[in-house]
């Protein structure tokens, strides 16, 4: 599996010092007036990122995206139309961004076989010790086989025990799964699976967001409907 996360610490301080997606300002009658910058240092100048002049309301929204693990300053400069004089900017704020980081991991518990009798339940697991809050989280690659593949049911399950089905009784009477999975993905589940194409989950991956990335994860096939009666196995993921 491919993580894109923040790491749990600096999230944990990103929300004690989140930015507002509106920068407050203050504003005591329909006359007064404020400047606004934000810079990537102190002393503001040439590190000025953007900037808004004559701002009449009571925040100011920038259009900008922010860079991640980014230390930034704003000030604002109030004045008073009437006055015309527009003074001096007040002391600054600061803030800083996430840290956000990407990990990719691969079950070394594998193979696991899947039985032709019945309709059994077999699981993979994969132990991630790495703290991190989830952004984004892809399947690069899956490799099953079973008779057929469309009576098998894929799914993830998380540390914290969410479930998403990606893959669920799709194509037709093909015996080997070998592709990825990606919200992002521009391709729906086409046949055959074999090409080791990404496409997009059944359901979406994104359920994970804002979940830790440590603990066990598992993948779970579930033989939904009877076979040909030759089994198959799971093979490999990442």
């Amino acid at each position: 599996m491919i993580f894109r996360h923040q790491n749990a610490d600096a999230e944990r301080w990103a929300k004690r010092h989140r930015p507002f997606h509106d920068f407050p300002l203050e504003q005591s009658d329909s006359n007064r007036r404020h400047d606004f910058e934000l810079a990537t240092s102190p002393a503001f100048g040439a590190t000025v990122i953007t900037s808004a002049f004559g701002i009449q309301d009571t925040f100011f929204t920038p259009t900008i995206f922010f860079e991640e693990n980014q230390l930034y300053f704003w000030r604002i400069r109030p004045y008073n139309e009437d006055c015309g004089d527009t003074g001096q900017f007040l002391e600054p704020f600061a803030f800083h961004t996430a840290t956000v980081q990407c990990q990719q991991t691969q079950s070394t518990n594998v193979p696991v076989n899947i039985s032709g009798s019945g309709l059994p339940t077999i699981n993979s697991t994969l132990n991630v010790t790495t703290q991190g809050i989830i952004s984004d989280i892809n399947i690069p690659l899956i490799k099953a086989n079973y008779q057929p593949v469309k009576s098998l049911r894929v799914s993830l399950i998380s540390p914290a025990g969410t479930e998403v089905n990606f893959f669920d009784q799709n194509w037709q009477n093909t015996i080997k799964l070998e592709t990825g999975f990606d919200d992002d993905s521009p391709t729906a589940i086409i046949c055959p699976p074999d090409d080791k194409m990404v496409v997009r989950p059944v359901q979406a991956l994104s359920a994970f967001n804002g979940e830790n990335t440590a603990g066990t994860w598992t993948l779970r096939v579930k033989v939904v409907t009877g076979g040909f009666g030759g089994g198959g196995a799971l093979e490999g993921w990442e």
